[in-house]
Parts: C-alpha cells; structure tokens; sequence
C-alpha cells in the first residue's frame, strides 16, 4: 500500500512539474542533454494572480539542491506502448516519459523501480505558445502495474491558466522584471484493488524569455486515501544558476555547446583560478557579479590567443566577502553563466 501511495504522489508532483512573455516550442521545451538543477526551499505563498505583479520569494530559505536530467528516449528500449516519448526526464531512480512537438509537451508515461504507467489519454503539461490569459483544459485517463502483478487505474483532468506577469524576486534578491507564471491544476484517482487515492495539486510556475525552465514554482497538493482525512503538503523550489537578465547567456548546463573552462577551487577561500583554452583566437570578456545580480567588476576584457589560458580570481583584490557570486564568461558573443562559493577562512 505504501508504494501505491507513494507512486500515485509521484505521478501527479510530476504532472505539475512541470511579460509579458510567451512561452515557445524553441525557447522552453524540455531539451535532451539538459541538467535541471534547481533548491528546495521553505514555502511562501504564490501571491495575487494579474498584470503587473510583483513577487517577493527573497526570504525563502534553501533546504537541499536537486538536480534532473533530460533524455532522448527514441532508443532506450522503453516498452511499446511507450513508443510516441521522444524526451525523458530523469529523476534519481524516476523516469518521467513525455512527448515534445512544436504545439505541446505532453505527459505519457512513468517507470519507477516498483511500478509502470502509460497513459492511453495523456496529459498536456503545456501548450506553445502560452501567453497571458492563455488557458488549456482536459482529461486522461491511464493504467499502471506495481511489482508486474498489481494493476491500477487511473484518471482525472487538468487545466492551465497563464494567469499573471510581473517582477519576481529570488532568494537573494535577484530580480526579474518581465516573468510569466502559470498556474496548473491537476485531479487525479488512482484504484486498484485494495486503494482509492485521489490527489489535487494546484502549482504555480514563473517563467523567463532567457530561461527554457520554470525559475521557481510552488506546489500545493491534496492527498486523500480511502476516503480519510486529506493530507496537504505546501512546497517551494527556484533555481540558483538563471540567467542575470541577459538573453544571449546560455545555460552552463548546455554541454554540447560549452566551450573548454573549469575553475579550480571551488568553493575557495583566498583565490580560485580560471582554466580556458581557446581553438582559435576570439574576444574574451569575464564578469564578476555578487549573489544578487550586481555587476561588480570585469575581470578580463580582450582579444585572447589560441590555446590554453589562466586568470587568477582573488578575494582581497576583488573585495570578496564570504557568500555567493557568479561568473559571466563570454566567447566571441556567446556567454555562460558559473556560481562560484567564497567561505570563510
């Protein structure tokens, strides 16, 4: 019974998991190879939907980091009726099955160590594009296998509302003036021949041009097992390595386009260093910015020559105090984004 429970929260957390701005098939559909890396944090409330908002998130306080990843899945050997996945997402020992084309992400399946779903009518997780005052409704209806042997049902519907825009404000202070947030809501029954689960879960996500993932979200979900007492959960979770505002910074996490670089130590005390090498000569920036998104100093701004190159990052000359800071590397244009840690002596 514990692993239907379990399994039935799972499905439907995943359900939810997932300025005026729009959100695009190109600019914040899943992408294979990606790392979602992103803090759970202590629960504020989502605040008023409408134009013009603004969100305060600043006092939350971290309480573990996380981290997904992205897959193709046109070749893992999933089982047939798993065939229309072109994308998973993969979440500790969790396989989040899901369909990618230019009009929706759509939800279709889950493998998990103990159990197996597919959904026969799956679920749209987003619709592209989806502005302000855009919605989306609809139903699905599944069925799943625990241990190979016990069978389950589900169903229930769903919509999406892009309900307000405005200014959100991280922890740490790190402001985003033009973010969209979307509100999902999800009803879910699960039975099987021992269990009836139903679980409501009403998310809220923030949205950026410059950001292909929610940059904070906040769950709210409502559990209730053979007609007992519901149990809530409130949850809050925001990313810690967005984009400061900039959209032709590209996500360290993006591999495939990364060029050469690591920073070695880090986190560091007195000094980390800066490893690059270039294939060819290019215009090289560095810029040195603190936890909350203030530009601090450049710290290298030139035509750099071919191959491998060395900056020395120290705390005293750069005034560094104990916390967070970030890197922006730029090469020829195109620029990463890399959280350094100073700590204390």
């Amino acid at each position: 019974m514990k692993h239907i429970f379990t399994t039935a929260i799972l499905i439907f957390i995943h359900l939810q998991f997932f300025g005026q701005i729009s959100i695009t098939y190109q600019n914040h559909a899943l992408l294979a190879g990606d790392i979602f890396e992103f803090q759970t944090g202590q629960y504020i409330n989502q605040g008023d939907s409408g134009a013009n908002k603004t969100w305060d998130f600043s006092s939350a306080k971290c309480i573990v980091s996380k981290s997904s990843k992205m897959g193709n899945v046109t070749s893992a050997g999933y089982p047939d009726f798993f065939g229309v996945a072109n994308t998973s997402i993969n979440d500790g020992d969790n396989v989040f099955l899901h369909q990618i084309n230019q009009d929706a992400n759509i939800y279709v399946g889950l493998i998990t160590p103990t159990s197996v779903f597919h959904f026969d009518q799956p679920v749209i997780k987003m619709k592209f594009p989806f502005s302000y005052g855009n919605n989306f409704t609809g139903t699905f209806t599944g069925e799943g296998l625990y241990f190979g042997r016990i069978p389950s049902q589900i169903y229930g519907n769903y919509s999406g509302d892009a309900d307000a825009y405005g200014t959100l404000i991280l922890p740490g202070n790190v402001s985003f003036n033009n973010t969209l947030r979307v509100k999902t809501v999800q009803q879910l029954v699960e039975v099987t021949k021992c269990s009836y689960t139903e679980t409501i879960n009403t998310k809220f996500m923030w949205y950026a041009t410059s950001e292909r993932y929610p940059l904070l979200s906040v769950t709210i979900s409502q559990v209730t097992t053979d007609g007992g007492q519901p149990v809530i959960t409130k949850s809050l979770i925001f990313r810690d390595n967005y984009i400061l505002q900039n959209p032709t910074v590209i996500l360290s996490s993006d591999f495939a386009k990364k060029p050469s670089y690591k920073l070695f130590p880090n986190p560091f005390s007195d000094a980390t260093t800066l490893q690059y090498n270039l294939t060819e000569p290019m215009n090289v920036k560095f810029d040195l910015f603190d936890g909350n998104g203030k530009h601090l100093t450049t710290l290298l701004n030139q035509k750099a020559s071919a191959g491998e190159q060395l900056l020395k990052i120290e705390t005293a000359t750069n005034k560094m105090v104990p916390g967070i800071y970030f890197l922006r590397l730029e090469f020829d244009g195109k620029a990463y984004l890399e959280k350094i840690v100073r700590l204390d002596k």
